[in-house]
């Protein structure tokens, strides 16, 4: 009597572990069922768009390719209009004003709601600053450095952000981050254009943007490097020749620098 009841309790366990195997079957047909219908007949091809979708949006995207954006500091806002204005009238592709003087964000306003070309913020580096600059109409954002903070509050700003970088690692961590283009900042004081030459093949998916360190001699050494989408510097709009509203010699600066443009484009 006991091998019988022992006997029947195993084949109870049996069918018990039979039965529980195969409810457990059918719970995973059911959930990858599910999952697939979630997915649609195009599930592979909106993986591969959301992939493409989530690159960051660059500032060469904004202002073109091979350009030159004209970095400055504003000591008088009502210098903004006649800058700008000369900036523009010799095909100067941006104007970036850094928020290194009490009147930056109004110069910014003043720029922003004026001038026909784009109109950036410089020197980012609290999200605060982001957050002013775009409500003062900064079309773009460009960082001294990488922040993560500011990345991921940029996100929401629905303008693009030029982190800056120096070091393989930091352009490293842009990449992973969904950049492809990155601001080498302050390029001249870590070898200039060697040091492009130096990382360029490295990272062949990322576009820089030097500055620091860009002048008039220099500039068509930047330009005419393949990885690099544009440059910034101060050498067009130098603050003392700004605050002397010196307007003839900001635009003779300005046309040199288009005209090597030109040439390079061809």
């Amino acid at each position: 009597m006991e091998l019988l009841s022992l006997g029947l309790c195993k084949w109870v366990c049996r069918v018990y572990s039979i039965a529980l195997m195969i409810v457990e079957a059918s719970s995973v047909e059911a959930s990858s069922v599910e999952a697939s219908s979630s997915a649609g007949p195009d599930s592979n091809a909106t993986a591969v768009g959301s992939s493409a979708a989530t690159v960051r949006p660059t500032v060469s995207g904004l202002i073109g390719g091979k350009a030159v954006i004209a970095v400055v500091e504003i000591h008088d806002a009502g210098t903004a209009l006649g800058l700008s204005a000369v900036l523009t009238d010799e095909g100067i592709d941006a104007l970036e004003i850094t928020l290194r003087t009490p009147v930056a964000l109004q110069a910014i306003e003043l720029a922003a709601g004026r001038a026909a070309l784009p109109v950036g913020a410089g020197t980012i580096v609290r999200p605060c600053d982001a957050d002013r600059a775009v409500a003062c109409g900064a079309q773009f954002l460009a960082s001294p450095g990488y922040d993560p903070t500011l990345v991921d509050h940029a996100d929401g700003l629905q303008v693009p952000l030029l982190p800056g970088v120096i070091t393989p690692s930091e352009i490293q961590t842009a990449l992973r981050d969904r950049f492809t283009e990155v601001k080498l900042f302050p390029a001249g004081q870590f070898g200039g254009i060697k040091l492009v030459d130096a990382v360029a093949p490295l990272f062949p998916d990322v576009s820089f943007v030097p500055t620091g360190g860009v002048n008039l001699d220099n500039v068509g050494d930047y330009l005419r490097h393949p990885s690099v989408t544009a440059v910034g510097g101060s050498f067009i709009a130098p603050a003392d020749l700004i605050n002397h509203r010196a307007w003839n010699e900001i635009a003779r600066r300005a046309r040199s620098v288009r005209n090597l443009q030109a040439q390079i484009t061809g």
